[in-house]
């Protein structure tokens, strides 16, 4: 029905496009011009016809897609105060070339995440976040330790690191860890993180992202004082005001 439509359509349409029209008299051109509105008309009520009784036409339910075109978003939040578990040990080196535990951070709340300097979307969302709800808190240095452990040792050395933190202003306390891969890989895999190597898509590397990007699990892990996890924040789901929620009540000693 459609295309028959549209050949009738066309082809009138050519045909009065071919007629000289300069020969035809006022009334003839009058006359062939409303003639050619009326199949306008017929046409534009055949197609809303076609249009309807399509969509009253009984269908069979469509089958389920390979893979889902719209994503649940994840809760925001991941509590586990309830069952804290004490976070796996590990030790690295920071900006300044200095190894530093997990453990040598115990009597203060740590913020724990994951990142790579060479990436332009989510890590510094993520820092800046941390940076937005600490400064809100008004938390004094030493308050609450900060701890970046990248996902991509082989380019994130120290150096590259100290560049990274210096050029970006965060504070000097903050602690960006890095190390040789097998001991980071051990700690991805002690915290359950998921990491891949691809190329970036054409519209990252329009954004300024350089070699090829890391796909990483992204969380920020809240530890207490006494190195218990309680808190996950995950994704992109969660707001620095969230993350305000949950520290208040450690810094405030309840």
């Amino acid at each position: 029905m459609r295309d028959n439509t549209r050949d009738f359509l066309t082809g009138s349409l050519a045909q009065h496009a071919a007629g000289p029209i300069t020969k035809r008299g006022s009334a003839g051109l009058r006359n062939e011009l409303i003639r050619l509105l009326g199949v306008l008309t017929i046409v534009a009520v055949g197609l809303a016809g076609v249009a309807g009784c399509a969509g009253q036409e009984p269908t069979a339910a469509p089958p389920a897609p390979a893979t889902p075109t719209v994503l649940a978003k994840a809760p925001p939040l991941l509590s586990i105060a309830q069952h804290p578990s004490p976070a796996p040990d590990f030790a690295l080196y920071n900006q300044y070339g200095e190894r530093v535990s997990l453990a040598s951070l115990r009597g203060r709340p740590v913020l724990l995440t994951f990142l790579y300097t060479h990436c332009t979307t989510t890590c510094p969302l993520y820092v800046a976040w941390i940076h937005s709800a600490l400064y809100s808190l008004g938390a004094n240095t030493g308050e609450v330790s900060v701890v970046a452990v990248t996902v991509d040792p082989e380019r994130d050395t120290v150096e590259r690191l100290r560049e990274y933190t210096t050029q970006a202003g965060w504070p000097p306390d903050w602690l960006f860890l890095t190390g040789p891969p097998e001991e980071v890989d051990r700690v991805l895999t002690s915290f359950r993180i998921a990491v891949s190597k691809r190329e970036p898509p054409p519209e990252m590397k329009q954004m300024g992202h350089e070699g090829y990007e890391v796909a990483h699990r992204a969380v920020v892990i809240l530890i207490d004082a006494e190195g218990y996890m309680f808190a996950v924040l995950r994704g992109t789901y969660w707001t620095p005001q969230e993350l305000i929620t949950r520290l208040e009540p450690v810094l405030s000693g309840e």
